[in-house]
Parts: structure tokens; C-alpha cells; sequence
């Protein structure tokens, strides 16, 4: 195996124990060592790639907006098909790594209460859903200021049914 194959396999074997990791225990509760025992590497191998736990969430985070790329097509989809707000909210979750996605997305917003360069990622996702749904919206034959406005409000109903579904994870532990 070449290096730089060896070099990619750690880094996905470390982002998918540190993504399991902040989307169980959080951000706080996660630690580097956990992380790279649970990959099979040295902590060594966590400070070759990363520089801080930090790091590693914002390539965390990457990972995860990429993913809800397809959560949100979904969600998309329903709203161009006229669906109302909720209905379509709802098309973004019902998948296999829903506990994943939910944990790291909300570990987000809480670290980006306090780190602007994580707060900066997630204004930047939370940016382009809005861009995307708007355009469902359109697609589905509204105006574009009531299309922003659907747009706006499927949004803050993912984010809503997001923090249901943590907290329903978190008293079911």
C-alpha cells in the first residue's frame, strides 16, 4: 500500500471514531485519546494529521455537511413537489445514521456558541440550505419572497426536529 493510501485510510479510520465520538459523548466528552484508540492509531497518529480536537471536529463537521448535502435534496425534492414546511423538514431524516448526524449537528451549535471559525462553517451550511430550499420553493411555483420565507421556516423545522431527535437520544441512554 503507498503512502498516501495508508495517509487517507488513517484520517477516514480517525474521523469516523471521532465523528462516533462527538455525536455520543460531545465535543467536552470526547478525547483524542478515545478517538484514536477506537481507530486503532497512537494519539502520534491524531497530532500527525490534526493539529487539535478542534481541527478534527471542523473536519468532522465537513464530513457531516457534505452528507446532509442528500438529506437536504430530499428535503428539496418535497418541498418542489408543494409539500408544506413539515412534511418536507421531516424527508431529512429516517436514515441509518440519523444518531450520527443529529449528535454532530448538534454538538455544532453548541461549539459555535464559542469558537467563531466553527460558528463561520455552520453560518456557511446553514447559508447554502437556505439557497438550496429557496430554490425547491421556486420550483414549486412561489414567489420569491414567499419562497425565501419557506425556505426559512423548513429550515428552522429541521433544526427543531434535529434538537427532538438529541434529546430523545439522550433520554433514551
Amino acid at each position: 500500500m503507498r503512502q498516501a493510501e495508508r495517509r487517507a485510510r488513517t484520517i477516514g479510520a480517525l474521523l469516523d471514531a471521532a465523528e462516533a465520538s462527538f455525536a455520543r459523548y460531545g465535543y467536552e466528552g470526547t478525547s483524542l485519546d478515545a478517538v484514536a484508540s477506537a481507530a486503532g492509531c497512537s494519539k502520534g497518529a491524531v497530532y500527525a494529521h490534526f493539529t487539535s480536537k478542534l481541527e478534527v471536529l471542523q473536519a468532522v463537521m465537513e464530513r457531516v455537511f457534505e452528507r446532509a448535502g442528500q438529506r437536504l435534496e430530499r428535503v428539496a425534492a418535497e418541498l418542489a413537489a408543494g409539500h408544506d414546511p413539515a412534511t418536507a423538514a421531516h424527508a431529512c431524516f429516517g436514515q441509518e445514521d440519523d444518531a450520527i448526524h443529529v449528535g454532530v449537528m448538534a454538538e455544532t451549535w453548541q461549539v459555535a456558541v464559542l469558537d467563531p471559525g466553527i460558528r463561520e462553517q455552520l453560518e456557511a451550511f446553514r447559508e447554502s440550505r437556505l439557497v438550496l430550499l429557496g430554490h425547491a420553493a421556486i420550483s414549486a411555483g412561489m414567489g420569491p419572497v414567499a419562497a425565501m420565507q419557506t425556505a426559512d421556516m423548513t429550515a428552522r423545522l429541521i433544526d427543531g426536529f434535529t434538537l427532538e431527535h438529541r434529546l430523545k437520544r439522550a433520554e433514551s441512554a
